[in-house]
Formats: C-alpha cells, sequence, structure tokens
C-alpha cells in the first residue's frame, strides 16, 4: 500500500519508525503500544511527544505510573529537556490519580479523569496526548467486564475529541493474565509490540507493528537498541540493493605482490575477506592496507575485536608496518569491543554511529570469527550482513579477517556465511615442507577482476609481506 496512503499521519520523531509505518503514527486515532517491563513503551510515546513540542504542537503526557518528576528526569538522560518545553506552554506532564474512595464504595469510573484530561488539553489547546500504564488505571476495577466498559468508554471520548493519541499497556505472561486488556487491541487503529529477550545470555529487543487501519505497514519484526539517544530502530527490510553503487577504481592493498594477484589492488567500496588459521598475517594484510591508506591521505575505521589498539600498533612493529604516524594524525581511528559486551544489535549500533561521525573511506575489521560471541551464529550473520551493506551503501572498502578451522578453510566459519556477498575472497595458508612451514596465499574470487589463480608463496619479512615470485595476472 505504499504510496497510496489516505489517512493523514505525524511523524513518530524516529526516521526509521516512520519507515515502517509509512509515515508515522495515524493522526487524530489512537495507538497502542504494548510488551513486557524494560522494552521502552513509555520511551517512544515521550519521543513522539517531545518531536512533536519541538516542532510547535503543544502535547500532554499523562502518567499513571510515574512521578512528573520521574518522568522529566527519566527522558533529560536520553535528551529530552521536557521542563524547557514545559515552560514555552508547549509540554505538559499529569501525574494523574485515583480516588480510592470511589473505588471502595463503587461508585468510580474514568469519566472525571476524562474530564481533567480534556479541560487540560483545551488550555494549552493540545491535540496530542499520551496515556501512560493504562493497565495501572484499569488495574481498579475488578472484573473484566468493568475494564471492558471503560475501555470502550475511553475509546468513544477519544474518537469524539478527534485527538491523536498515544496508549501503552504492559504484557503480563502468562497470556491469561491479560484478560481484561486484549480489547484495547481491537479497538485502537495501530497497534505496535514491543518484546525483550534472552537468547545466549544476550538480550535483545524486537518491534513488530501488529496492525494499522487504513495504512500498509512493514509486518516485520526490527531489532532496536535503547541508547543515550533514546531508541534507535534498525529496520531489517531497509537493504535495497538496487541502491548500492558498484565497486569503484582500484586502492592499493599496500603489498605489491597482492596488487598484482588481483590485478590492481583492491576495488573501492568492495567488501574482502582475508581468512587463514592463527597466525597466518592476516591482521598484518589488514594492518598494511590501512597504513598505505592513511599514508595516501584516505581515513581508516580499525574494528578490533580481539586486542587493544596499543597491542595492535606494537604487533605491527616487527613486521616493519608503523601505524603510530596514522593514528596520531587521526587519519586511523580505532574501535574496541569485546563481542561479549553487547548483543550484536548494539554492537552494529555503536559501529554505525562511529562510521556516521567518522566518515572513513575504509572499515578494518579483525576478526569476523569473534562476532559469534555476540551470541549465536544467527546474530553474527545478521551484524556482518547489515554492516557489509551499509559499507557497501555508502562506497567504503570493506576488509574483514576471519581465522578459519584446521580442517577447512572455509567450513563453518563466518566466511562462509557472507561468501555470496564478499566481492573478494583471499585465503591463506601453511605449507609443511619437511624442512621447514612456508605460507601461501589464493584468490578464491575477485569479482570485475583479472585475478591470479595460481598458489602464491609469501613470507611476513622485516619489510611486511614479500612474494617469493613475480605474479602474473591470470584471467578470473
Amino acid at each position: 500500500m505504499a504510496g497510496t496512503e489516505t489517512i493523514a499521519k505525524i511523524s513518530t520523531g524516529n526516521e526509521a519508525l516512520d519507515s515502517i509505518l509509512h509515515g508515522g503514527f495515524p493522526e487524530n486515532r489512537t495507538t497502542l503500544i504494548k510488551g513486557e517491563a524494560g522494552t521502552g513503551k513509555t520511551l517512544i510515546g515521550l519521543q513522539f511527544l517531545y518531536h512533536a513540542a519541538v516542532n510547535g504542537d503543544a502535547v500532554l503526557f499523562v502518567s499513571f505510573e510515574e512521578s512528573a518528576a520521574a518522568v522529566r528526569q527519566n527522558a533529560l538522560t536520553v535528551g529530552m529537556d521536557i521542563t524547557a518545553l514545559e515552560q514555552t506552554g508547549h509540554f505538559f506532564v499529569w501525574q494523574a490519580g485515583v480516588d480510592h474512595a470511589q473505588v471502595k464504595n463503587g461508585s468510580f469510573n474514568i469519566d472525571a479523569l476524562l474530564g481533567i484530561i480534556q479541560g487540560q488539553a483545551r488550555q494549552l489547546q493540545a491535540r496530542i496526548i499520551m496515556i501512560d500504564a493504562l493497565d495501572v488505571l484499569l488495574r481498579v476495577f475488578h472484573n473484566t467486564g468493568q475494564k471492558e466498559d471503560q475501555l470502550y468508554r475511553l475509546d468513544t471520548w477519544l474518537k469524539d475529541q478527534g485527538f491523536t493519541c498515544i496508549l501503552s499497556t504492559k504484557v503480563f505472561f502468562p497470556p491469561k493474565q491479560n484478560t481484561g486488556f486484549d480489547i484495547a487491541d481491537y479497538l485502537t487503529d495501530c497497534v505496535i509490540f514491543l518484546d525483550l529477550r534472552i537468547r545466549h545470555q544476550k538480550a535483545t529487543r524486537r518491534i513488530r507493528v501488529v496492525k494499522y487501519r487504513g495504512s500498509g505497514f512493514i509486518p516485520n519484526e526490527h531489532p532496536y537498541v535503547i541508547t543515550s539517544q533514546g531508541i534507535s530502530v534498525l529496520p531489517v527490510t531497509s537493504i535495497e540493493l538496487a541502491a548500492y553503487p558498484p565497486p569503484g577504481p582500484f586502492v592499493t592493498t599496500g603489498i605489491s605482490g597482492l596488487d598484482a594477484a588481483l590485478g590492481g589492488g583492491y576495488r573501492h567500496g568492495a567488501a574482502i575477506v582475508i581468512s587463514g588459521d592463527s597466525g597466518i598475517g592476516k591482521t598484518t594484510f589488514a594492518a598494511s592496507f590501512a597504513a598505505c591508506s592513511c599514508d595516501a591521505g584516505q581515513k581508516v575505521l580499525f574494528v578490533s575485536f580481539e586486542e587493544a589498539s596499543s597491542a595492535i600498533i606494537d604487533s605491527m612493529v616487527s613486521p616493519g608496518i608503523d601505524l603510530q604516524p596514522a593514528a596520531g594524525s587521526g587519519r586511523l581511528q580505532f574501535h574496541i569491543a569485546l563481542p561479549e559486551t553487547l548483543g550484536s544489535e548494539e554492537h552494529l549500533f555503536v559501529l554505525l554511529q562511529k562510521i556516521a561521525l567518522f566518515k572513513p573511506d575504509h572499515l578494518v575489521i579483525d576478526s569476523i570469527s569473534a562476532c559469534r560471541r555476540m551470541g549465536s551464529d544467527t546474530a553474527a550473520f545478521d551484524f556482518l550482513v547489515r554492516l557489509i551493506y551499509t559499507c557497501k551503501l555508502k562506497h567504503i572498502t570493506c576488509l574483514m579477517t576471519d581465522q578459519t578451522l584446521p580442517e577447512s578453510p572455509f567450513a563453518a566459519t563466518a566466511t562462509a556465511a557472507i561468501s555470496s556477498i564478499c566481492d573478494t575472497m583471499i585465503s591463506l595458508n601453511y605449507i609443511d615442507t619437511g624442512n621447514a612451514i612456508d605460507r601461501e596465499m589464493k584468490v578464491i574470487k575477485s569479482r570485475g577482476t583479472h585475478h591470479s589463480r595460481k598458489h602464491e608463496n609469501f613470507h611476513i619479512s622485516d619489510n611486511g609481506i614479500v612474494f617469493f615470485s613475480k605474479i602474473s595476472a591470470q584471467g578470473g
């Protein structure tokens, strides 16, 4: 239905979520956000209200769970200064209460609360409201029939008032505990479900649009993270192959023999993987490329999941690769992260932020085999695919190293999972000659180049990677 929408919408304040919703929340209608504790229901609503208020709309936030002071403080931790907007009359936080005396004698209903909301909205001239923790309000009613009656009353009132309204409610497990709340799924116009999962000791969050009356939407689950900037959604359908430019001209690998084997070097913007056993020289190949690129005035972001930046710089001194000048000039930046510290979505979000800020010409990842430690093989695959396609879109050369298993150069490795989307694949191997252990390189594939198909011997010298003999490029 994209491109044929007939209902008015308001931006959620989150570009990725707008994309999933084909434009934003429905205007003058009601959206329900539901999920477990800690999924960010209130935060999504606050971001929506804050974005609207910053753009000149008056908004009203009604809280049945947190104090007004807590709402303001929590919003401030993610960069939303609600107090400043309250002073301009564009934002109002109301800590709603329930008269428990009326509840006990059975005379309580939500009409009085709705009257207060209506009066405050009229005073502010607000057409956008959020009622947070609807489940807390309905908890005062003791049977399902009462809860459903009040939900119908609320729905009718919201329709009559024409508010653009966000409702939030918790999801309880087992599902039978939701009795009296599920009717809200049918009454509201848009339903968004937030999910928090623990897999392999890693927490992951997913957002899914369950329904959207009168509008198309993307129905898939999408990962999202909660950061110091608020909710950041990473839509899985944002990959559009037609949008990616082809690899550009050759850039030197920093190793003359490898340049010859590849018919000129790496292609700018290509995805390259260098695989091999531990100690074979994968990091040395990657560092040679980084140092040479920085010497040429280009910027390189070097991602390491296994070593500190100081250790990498120090270890490259032995083969004659001095990374210190590039690091000192700022052309070479390191991103060091232990895979176990975050889930794959958080790692991806942080890295994408670094890329957006630094704007590198080339990205080095050492090593992608460590990505499994983000939670699972699937998590590692998702992380790498999204990162590679982001680099392709931004025309950033992505050079990855991968440690292979002894029995096979590719089986059960990260390279095997992403091989179809890599442009160049290089395998490094040990050769036992009986008297010594030598090293050899094979170019498995290199799209768009006339590359060598030979087994090429090399060694790591005091002056970097050196190939034994002159390599002649033969059609690839």
